[in-house]
């Protein structure tokens, strides 16, 4: 997970969630361990940086203790459950189910054997709702098919593109220049991005030129294999009446 340079709603959630877990947790269990002193600081000092963290990049500090814990007493089952926690938190569904699971072999007549096998299946169906997510952005970076949507063809959606976790819709123009990269906010099942298009339709606008357009487009997935989508454009004049025109269209990504 990349680091964020400060603090989101998602890491204040996260925080107040690992720290009221943690403080019950650990007073209800860890002193009923036969551990090192060693393995019992990093335990406290992963609790401390949870209650600390500001960023997502804190939380990591907070999994490295948690991962000295461990590695100091593999069979102390107390560790696992608190890390496999803060990874689900963090989106790190794996691990976290590899931790947690570890955990109900280590302990499985704990009090929450039951919430915590239950909090596996929940992970599970997180996980693959997030591969799944993957797996569609990646085909959307195939070639691109269009049918329908707007007959004007001065700028024009062109493909999609991702760095990292960001993805990006590709607008391409006629006019040298003109082109553009814009965000796209994608969920799983929507995407949403807006973008400017240039075209003055008649001479007589022409003292509005370059007539720029702000087209707005939702698209929701109607399959996945081949990946397809059903669209909706809002596309509104920046100049004269600011007119509003809606168009519908289909979208299919090919390898």
């Amino acid at each position: 997970m990349q680091p964020l340079p400060e603090m989101t709603e998602l890491t204040r959630t996260i925080g107040k969630f690992v720290q009221a877990i943690l403080l019950v947790c650990f007073a209800g269990n860890v002193m009923a361990q036969e551990v090192s002193q060693e393995a019992r600081k990093h335990l406290v000092r992963a609790q401390t940086a949870a209650e600390m963290a500001k960023t997502n990049h804190d939380y990591e500090g907070a999994i490295l203790e948690f991962q000295k814990a461990i590695e100091l007493a593999p069979a102390w089952a107390e560790p696992y459950y608190q890390i496999g926690i803060l990874q689900d938190q963090l989106g790190k569904y794996d691990e976290a189910l590899s931790n947690l699971t570890r955990y109900l072999q280590l302990a499985p007549n704990a009090s929450n054997v039951v919430q915590v096998q239950d909090l596996c299946y929940k992970i599970e169906y997180k996980r693959d709702k997030a591969n799944q997510k993957r797996n569609i952005v990646a085909a959307m970076t195939g070639k691109l098919q269009k049918k329908g949507g707007c007959p004007m063809g001065v700028c024009w959606l062109s493909g999609f593109t991702q760095v990292g976790d960001e993805i990006k819709a590709t607008i391409s123009s006629v006019y040298e220049g003109w082109g553009d990269s814009v965000p796209v906010e994608f969920d799983g099942a929507v995407i949403k991005f807006t973008y400017m298009y240039y075209h003055c339709p008649n001479l007589t606008e022409k003292d509005y030129f370059p007539c720029p357009w702000q087209v707005s487009v939702v698209a929701e997935v109607i399959s996945t294999s081949p990946l397809r989508f059903k669209t909706k454009e809002a596309w509104q004049q920046k100049f004269g009446d600011n007119a509003k025109n809606y168009y519908e269209a289909e979208w299919e990504f090919r390898q």
